[in-house]
């Protein structure tokens, strides 16, 4: 069907209609598409033509920015800046994605995570900001509950836990796990070669604090699991968060694993202490798939397994409500319970970023759900010299 005619030469009423395309000759491999402004356009035309070019990795795209060949790439990955010859002739717009990142604990898994101070601890103990500054050059922000600050319902007196290192070892103090020498079980043997090499990348660092004190109660040391997925950012944050538990005296034991294989043998079987993983929230905030307690269970995406009848209803109601205001009261209300119950630490948003020309005039998109997103005003775009803008 993506080879049919009326697939690649489409006919519609948009602002725009198809003019021609280019392939290569020997792959059949699009490499550039032309749309022009729809003259007959019901609504206002648009006020130039745009033309695509396609590269097979952002390393081309990005040369093909710095030759003059596009005036923008459709996405700037975290760390490409650099590359970017001459970046004061573009504009870096950051746009809003309504995805969030998060570290979900399994209460079953780990008994001593079912204590809320524990928890608190765990999340007080976190530079997060220092994380994405270090981590994703920026290219994120600090959250601090489920819904996003860019959403009507986002609760801006949301509870906080801002990074202390010293209340979180107050904490641990008065919970009873004290400092104590000895050396807690290694890891369990890796169950694959990555995260074999995983293990062994940290196994110095853990010959180094051998001599360490660890938290430990009636016998038993503080130790957590940190599951994620074997991607090189998420390797990363997961380093530096072990890092920072393990100041205040937590042991914590790192899990790569696939991300074909992330869903199978991790989120529905439930089989995880602690979960670095992140969630597409969507545009409207209503949450209640991640956080009423109908999606626990390997079938739903309540991933914690968080079950709270207040919570429970407030989902409800609001969802059913067509009241800005009451659905912004009740989804405040819900965010002040998660704050309080902890089910999980709050990372980071990512940002979205757009690199364009600064000749193209009038680009005012903020959000996007997809990356075609921003195109959405690119009826009132303009640019002041030339007619043709090439993509």
């Amino acid at each position: 069907a993506n080879l049919a005619g009326l697939n690649l030469k489409p006919i519609g009423s948009g602002p725009y209609k198809f003019d021609k395309l280019i392939k290569d000759e020997k792959s059949g491999k699009i490499k550039e598409y032309y749309l022009i402004k729809n003259k007959n356009y019901y609504n206002t035309p648009p006020l130039i033509d745009i033309n695509f070019k396609f590269y097979p990795n952002f390393e081309e795209a990005i040369t093909g920015l710095n030759n003059k060949e596009v005036l923008g790439i459709n996405y700037l990955p975290p760390g490409m800046k650099k590359n970017i010859l001459t970046p004061k002739t573009l504009n870096f717009h950051k746009l809003n994605l309504p995805q969030l990142t998060a570290i979900f604990f399994n209460q079953k898994n780990n008994k001593i995570l079912a204590d809320k101070k524990i928890r608190q601890a765990l999340w007080l103990s976190l530079n997060r900001l220092a994380i994405v500054q270090e981590h994703l050059n920026d290219d994120a922000y600090v959250v601090d509950g489920p819904i996003l600050p860019f959403s009507f319902a986002y609760n801006k007196d949301l509870k906080r836990y801002e990074y202390d290192q010293r209340e979180a070892e107050k904490i641990l103090d008065e919970e009873g796990w004290k400092l104590a020498t000895g050396s807690p079980e290694k890891a369990e043997n890796a169950s694959s070669s990555e995260q074999k090499n995983i293990i062994n990348e940290t196994e110095k660092a853990t010959t180094r604090l051998e001599e360490k004190k660890w938290r430990k109660k009636d016998k038993q040391f503080l130790t957590i699991k940190l599951t994620t997925i074997n991607r090189e950012e998420n390797k990363e944050i997961v380093k530096a968060i072990k890092d920072y538990w393990e100041r205040i005296g937590v042991k914590v034991d790192l899990r790569i694993i696939p991300g074909s294989k992330i869903q199978s043998e991790v989120i529905k079987p439930r089989n995880f202490e602690a979960l670095f993983y992140g969630q597409v929230t969507g545009l409207d905030p209503d949450p209640y798939a991640f956080w009423h307690s109908s999606q626990v269970g390997e079938n739903g995406f309540n991933i914690p397994n968080f079950a709270n009848k207040e919570v429970d209803k407030l989902l409800e109601d609001a969802r059913l409500s067509s009241d800005i205001k009451e659905r912004t009261e009740k989804y405040k209300k819900f965010q002040n319970i998660i704050a309080e119950e902890i089910p999980a630490i709050f990372m980071y948003s990512p940002i979205y970023t757009y690199p364009q020309g600064n000749l193209i005039k009038n680009f005012e998109v903020n959000n996007i759900l997809y990356p075609s997103d921003r195109f959405a005003n690119v009826s009132e775009w303009y640019i002041k010299t030339g007619k043709k803008l090439i993509w």
